[in-house]
């Protein structure tokens, strides 16, 4: 009886405070939902951004060669210089996108930058643009390189 009582005394604070413990709870569940958006909508943005990149270096005569084993890095273009310079920002974003929370590397980006870095004008190019690059950044790629060394 006395508890009964004591809410119809108190019935307006409980209502208060329930709707701000209701609100708060919502708000939470806002910004998770909002948080799992952004995040695939970046992992989209990257994925489309890495597409192109591609295929414009693919496609194009001056920037095809970068992804030849065999090519001779005696003769290093501008556009090729730029082509993987291109593709190196792109692998930058994603790893401070990763170090921010909004997006998960690949399990097999190691190998993938492994493999890009082994081929001459990559190779190349990367020993040329290293000292351009965040300092968190170069220690990553040289980390990966450095573990293909001790295989």
């Amino acid at each position: 009886m006395e508890l009964l009582e004591w809410i119809i005394a108190h019935w307006v604070s409980l209502f208060e405070h329930g709707a701000i413990a209701a609100g708060l709870f919502f708000t939470g569940f806002t910004y998770y939902i909002d948080t799992k958006e952004r995040r695939l909508n970046y992992h989209l943005r990257l994925t489309e951004q890495h597409h192109k990149i591609l295929s414009d270096l693919i496609t194009n005569p001056q920037t095809a060669r970068i992804f030849d084993v065999k090519s001779s890095v005696a003769t290093l273009t501008e556009q090729e210089l730029h082509g993987v310079n291109f593709l190196l920002l792109h692998l930058q974003s994603s790893f401070r996108a990763n170090k921010a929370g909004l997006y998960r590397l690949p399990e097999q980006l190691d190998s993938d930058v492994l493999e890009f870095l082994s081929m001459p004008i990559p190779k190349a190019a990367w020993s040329q643009l290293k000292p351009s690059y965040n300092k968190d950044f170069v220690r990553f790629v040289d980390h990966i390189l450095a573990i293909d060394r001790k295989r």
